[in-house]
């Protein structure tokens, strides 16, 4: 009978070898009948230049240099913001600070940050819907709806982004004084008894 170091039997080191060369496997082993699509990587996440036309309902439009990832379209928040008709001020590091009346509520989006706020309402917003790029910052349509409560409607086939409803921004509450003025007016003008 053969004797291993230490002093003990060949076969009593067996299981310990055996365990010690399984445990080198590094390989996923697929389960039978399992395909390579399941074991592929995610799709790629790389942001996609794309030429979108951005809206403030039927407002104001503009054409913008924008991003796409998958489904979600990356819009400029600076130029966002411009069509909204609110004040903001970018930081070269990338962090947006805006105030939104009425109220002054504060709008703050960081590109080294993972969430963004407006007052007191905080979004969480991932890695790869947020981009700062030729000082100007990116954001996923869909998370600035939620940290707006806005309605934001992607249309791919039409290469537009729309802001619904923009009555609450000062845009919306600009053109509805004007509205109401021109209709005291006229009002004004009309003949008299």
């Amino acid at each position: 009978m053969s004797r291993g170091p230490g002093g003990g039997t060949a076969l009593a080191w067996l299981p310990l070898a055996l365990v010690t060369g399984f445990s080198t496997i590094s390989a996923p082993v697929p389960a039978v009948g399992q395909t390579d699509a399941v074991l592929a990587q995610p799709p790629d996440s790389e942001p996609e230049p794309i030429l979108l036309e951005l809206q403030m309902g039927r407002l104001a439009r503009q054409p913008v240099q924008a991003y796409r990832v998958r489904t979600e379209a990356l819009v400029p928040l600076t130029q966002f913001l411009q069509l909204a008709e609110i004040r903001y001020r970018l930081s070269p590091e990338g962090q947006l600070e805006a105030s939104v009346d009425p109220g002054n509520r504060r709008l703050v989006v960081d590109a080294l940050r993972d969430t963004m706020s407006y007052g007191s309402h905080r979004v969480r917003i991932e890695p790869e819907f947020k981009l700062f790029r030729d000082a100007e910052l990116y954001v996923g349509a869909e998370r600035l709806s939620d940290l707006l409560g806005l309605r934001i409607e992607v249309n791919w086939s039409d290469l537009r982004v729309t802001l619904v409803d923009p009555g609450a921004l000062p845009i919306g509450r600009r053109v509805r004084r004007e509205a109401t003025r021109q209709s005291f007016l006229r009002r004004g003008n009309g003949p008299r008894p």
